[in-house]
């Protein structure tokens, strides 16, 4: 089977990462970003437009901040007819945004005789470049068969299929939920422990053997907290939009309590963090948000 060309939009740490993989597979026929420095570095990759992109791939990648920007990307898209005028391109949307979004999204996609997979991804930058992103994909069978091989360049083969589209993103945006609880809660957890006399380290080191073990504390507080570097590469207004996101797009009838907590913790974190510093700051930020709800926070 010959490999389909693949192309990647928007070239931020993720978009990079991502077009990077796919170039070390073989497949990246073009690269582009609004900002000319970051396509650059793809030499003859380097593409002038969206347009020229959607016009060399059978496979595109939008790596892309939201919604809105990948609607004015698909502008650029030609209709019925990708390369050279004779295929139809698959879309996959790397892109975090609610269910409904993605649906609204595919419409466009396939308005146009094009396919559309619904497919954020979850690892971070350095996942991306090192190709072990997990993929949570929404989409049918025919789409994801054609970007098999773009999916297995980004993710080694960790990509999962979870139903039709509107899918990946709503699993993307629980997976995304679920970090951001994890991140104040091994917070406080660690706060509380040194009230008691336990060291941050030691007491990391007894939770991550343990049932209250996560990401957050395996990973995240002793890498990127802990050792003051505060670099996780993920910027705080990122995950404040997806908490915002995931209780937004709520189903109707369907009762979240512990999540509109946690919207409520991230966006008193504003006061003190702004949206370009990285997530990890929640950690500092903990003390003066639970001061913020005065005595009854601490009872």
């Amino acid at each position: 089977m010959l490999s389909p060309p693949v192309g990647v939009i928007g070239l931020g740490a993720m978009g990079a990462g991502m077009a990077g993989r796919v170039a070390q597979a073989g497949l990246l026929s073009r690269a582009y970003d609004i900002d000319p420095a970051r396509t650059a570095p793809f030499g003859e990759a380097a593409a002038n437009s969206a347009a020229e992109v959607f016009e060399a791939g059978t496979v595109v990648l939008l790596s892309l901040p939201g919604a809105a920007q990948v609607e004015s990307v698909l502008t650029a898209m030609p209709a019925h007819g990708g390369r050279n005028g004779t295929a139809a391109i698959t879309v996959v949307d790397t892109t975090t945004r609610s269910p409904q979004q993605a649906r609204d999204l595919a419409r466009l996609v396939t308005a146009a005789g094009h396919h559309y997979l619904d497919a954020p991804v979850s690892g971070g930058a350095l996942a991306a470049e090192q190709g072990t992103l997990r993929v949570m994909i929404g989409g049918d069978d025919t789409a994801l068969a054609g970007a098999r091989q773009a999916l297995e360049a980004i993710s080694g083969g960790n990509h999962v299929h979870v139903g039709p589209v509107g899918a990946g993103s709503a699993c993307k945006l629980m997976n995304n939920i679920l970090y951001a609880a994890n991140l104040v809660t091994v917070g406080e957890a660690i706060y509380v422990a040194q009230a008691h006399g336990v060291a941050p380290t030691a007491f990391l080191d007894a939770l991550n053997g343990a049932s209250g073990r996560s990401v957050a504390s395996e990973l995240v507080y002793p890498r990127f907290v802990l050792s003051g570097g505060y670099d996780s590469r993920f910027a705080i207004g990122l995950i404040r939009r997806d908490v915002e996101l995931a209780i937004s797009s709520l189903p109707a009838g369907c009762r979240a309590p512990v999540l509109e907590l946690l919207r409520t913790v991230w966006a008193q974190s504003a006061a003190f963090i702004a949206d370009g510093d990285d997530t990890t700051h929640i950690f500092e930020a903990l003390p003066a948000i639970a001061d913020a709800h005065g005595p009854e926070a601490h009872r």
